[in-house]
This record gives structure tokens, C-alpha cells and sequence, in this order.
């Protein structure tokens, strides 16, 4: 007799660090948007589409988890709150909380604030998890010991966006700092190496702009990642990105221009306009 045990192995990829159209193919076909949910001033109601991109009807499970991101923007599961971390699970309430989707089928997902209203100020995080209930009979990987255990691997696939509440008037200001090239190990490519820090009572979002500018040269973008925060309480997040070369230089001489700029709708400004966050320039010897 072959006794089978199955084994999940879960893969969930936080959303809040990837632009939309960065978002991994390979969880399950399962894509969000928008990313990212935030309550403030009067709003009290948001919604976002659960869209199934693969060729077969998938179960979806959702429910809050909380994380604490560090400074490389890694992230781990907690149970419990630290010094100045809030949790938003508690006043945000969703509808529905499983979905069966078929082929690039489409599904509404409802948030609800519901805060008392003497919650005191501040800014509250959580992260709403959308997980791939897997099929056993499609087990990625049989592993078979002495043909009497069959041991099989099933991936539990799934990402997660933040979902934010902000209770009274919260500021927060940004600098870029430290920045430094790093050289790689082809001849000529370099990594731009920063900190993005921040004060104040409240996270920022936004993406990084990274534009090369030298004389006899037309200003041109050598770098950029969408979908950066700095989540409260941490005051630093740290960033390595590759440049890359214009076509015919290798960018000495110039001048990288680096902004961090709030993204289009990101909900952190009224203002539909990109805002800059912070800037600094650092000169290619």
C-alpha cells in the first residue's frame, strides 16, 4: 500500500514594492489592482479587481496578514504590534473572502472602513493576502521513498497589497542619502547604491527616477524602480539598482539626477500631479 502525504509549500510575494505591471505571471495567474488601499480624510469605502489570468478556474483565499518590513524591504510575519506599528485589520472590513474564478474571469472585492471614533491618530497598516487554494492532484513535484510513501509537494501561491488607514492630519519628509556607485563585475556597469530616509507619521510611496545628463548629451533615464515605500516606523529603506547604459557611452563624465517621486494615484496626495518626495544629484568620475 503507497500512503500519499501532501505538503504545502507557500510562496507569497507582497505587491506593495511592484509596480502593477511588474506583478509575477507564475502565482496561480492571480493579479490585484489597484495595489495598494488607503483610507484618509473622508473616504470610507475602496475597491479593487481580483483578475484570473490563467487558462483554468483557480479558488482564491483572502484574509489580513501583518508584516514588518526592514530597511532591504523584507518582510516578516508578525503576530503582534511593536513600538509605533498599527494594525488596520481590526477597523477595515472585505467582502468577498474566497472567490472561485474562472478563465480571465473578473471579481469585485468591497473594503469597508468601520473605525470608533475616538481611534486615536496615527497611520495603520495590514496587509491584505490573496492566496491560490492549490489542487492536490497537481502536485508540483512526487518524490517516492522505498514505494511505500509518496511524497507530495503542492505550492500555495499568493501575494498580498497594504492596505492603509490614516486617522488625523499626518505628515512625513524625505531625503535621499548616502549615494554611492558600486562598480559590477562587467567592465563598466555600475550600481547605484542609496538610502531613501524618512521623519515624520506617516509612510510615503512612490517610484525612483534615476536620469543621466552630461554635456553634448541629451538627458535620458538610466534607471528606475516603481513601487517604493518606507512603511511606518521604519525611518530607512536601502536601494541597489543596476544603471543602464545609454547605446555608445559608458556614462563618465556625467551626472545622475535621482527623484523619488509620488507615483500617480498613489493616494498619499490629493494632487493627481507626481510630486517629488526628495532629490539629489551625484557626479560619474
Amino acid at each position: 500500500m503507497i500512503v500519499a502525504v501532501f505538503c504545502a509549500v507557500q510562496a507569497v510575494v507582497s505587491v506593495s514594492e511592484l509596480h502593477a505591471s511588474q506583478a509575477p505571471d507564475d502565482l496561480g495567474g492571480v493579479m490585484v489592482s489597484p495595489t495598494r488601499i488607503v483610507f484618509d480624510g473622508r473616504k470610507r469605502s475602496a475597491s479593487l479587481a481580483l483578475i484570473n489570468r490563467s487558462n483554468k478556474t483557480v479558488n482564491y483565499r483572502l484574509s489580513f496578514v501583518q508584516y514588518r518590513i526592514n530597511e532591504e524591504g523584507k518582510f516578516q510575519t508578525i503576530t503582534e504590534p511593536g513600538p509605533d506599528e498599527h494594525f488596520a485589520s481590526d477597523y477595515v472590513r472585505f467582502t468577498p473572502r474566497s472567490v472561485v474564478l474562472k478563465q480571465n474571469q473578473v471579481q469585485t472585492v468591497r473594503l469597508q472602513l468601520r473605525k470608533p471614533s475616538e481611534l486615536a491618530a496615527g497611520e495603520y497598516r495590514s496587509h491584505l493576502l490573496f492566496q491560490v487554494i492549490p489542487e492536490t492532484v497537481n502536485a508540483l513535484d512526487t518524490i517516492s521513498v522505498r514505494q511505500s510513501l509518496r511524497v507530495s509537494i503542492v505550492p500555495v501561491f499568493g501575494l498580498s497589497i497594504p492596505v492603509i488607514v490614516r486617522i488625523g492630519k499626518l505628515t512625513a519628509v524625505t531625503r535621499l542619502t548616502n549615494l554611492r556607485l558600486v562598480a559590477r563585475a562587467k567592465p563598466a556597469e555600475r550600481n547605484l547604491l542609496l538610502n531613501i530616509e524618512r521623519e515624520g507619521d506617516r509612510s510615503v510611496y512612490g517610484d525612483l527616477l534615476v536620469e543621466w545628463k552630461a554635456p553634448g548629451h541629451e538627458k535620458v533615464v538610466v534607471g528606475r524602480v516603481n513601487g517604493i515605500s518606507v512603511h511606518m516606523p521604519n525611518v530607512k529603506r536601502s536601494l541597489s539598482l543596476l544603471l543602464l547604459h545609454p547605446k555608445g557611452t559608458d556614462l563618465k563624465g556625467g551626472m545622475l539626477s535621482v527623484r523619488y517621486i509620488d507615483s500617480l494615484g498613489s493616494g498619499d496626495f490629493d494632487s493627481k500631479l507626481d510630486r517629488v518626495f526628495a532629490q539629489s544629484d551625484i557626479a560619474i568620475p
